[in-house]
């Protein structure tokens, strides 16, 4: 049974009319651009676990990183689904795995928690642990009014949480940072209108051979 492991953690908004048809959607785009047939797979930014029951038929070997301190929660959750995946605490400014080890690198709703500064170091972390050719699938939320008030409805009202305190890096911060590392082959957005205008996107990056 997933369960929430912090304050950040968006598992409760899944299962609200309409706010969780928000949040499936940027799951289903994921796994739409992620594909499948992976050797090595990581998901930096795990949260609940949500996504490795998918990502689980799509790889030989699952990985995943997380900055909180409930990894012990999901293990527990995942052996209990007979899920196997080596899971540790860490960031994506330092990712402490080897150069070369993944075919594929999936991070929903993280990049946007990233400071401007430090989105290039972010990027290179990410390529650097990519074998040549191989895809890193990047989902964030869009920055515009509409997207403030969606966050606001759900609580982010404060000085501290409120959306633009809560992710410093728009969605543009995040693609033009991704294209100095990466190939972008493909952006998803929802709902299918200009970016500016849309809640959530997805693109997707190739690493060079």
């Amino acid at each position: 049974m997933l369960k929430k492991t912090d304050i950040g953690d968006p598992l409760f908004y899944h299962y609200i009319p309409l706010v969780g048809y928000v949040f499936k959607k940027r799951l289903e785009n994921t796994l739409k651009s992620l594909g499948q047939g992976y050797e090595n797979l990581l998901e930096i930014g795990f949260g609940s676990g949500i996504l490795f029951p998918e990502l689980a038929r799509r790889a030989k070997n699952l990985f995943g990183l997380e900055i909180h301190d409930s990894i012990l929660q999901v293990q527990k959750m995942l052996d209990n689904l007979g899920i196997k995946a080596e899971l540790k605490k860490g960031s994506v400014l330092d990712l402490s795995y080897p150069s070369g080890l993944f075919g594929a690198v999936v991070a929903v709703s993280i990049f946007e928690h990233i400071h401007p500064k430090d989105l290039d170091r972010a990027f290179s972390e990410v390529k650097r642990v990519m074998i040549g050719g191989g895809k890193a699938v990047i989902s964030f939320p869009t920055r515009n009014v509409i997207t403030d008030v969606f966050f606001q409805t759900l609580g982010w009202n404060s000085k501290e949480w409120n959306p633009r305190a809560m992710h410093p890096s728009s969605h543009n911060d995040i693609i033009e940072a991704a294209k100095k590392h990466f190939i972008i082959e493909d952006t998803l957005v929802f709902p299918k209108v200009p970016i500016d205008l849309s809640l959530y996107c997805t693109i997707t990056c190739r690493k060079e051979k």
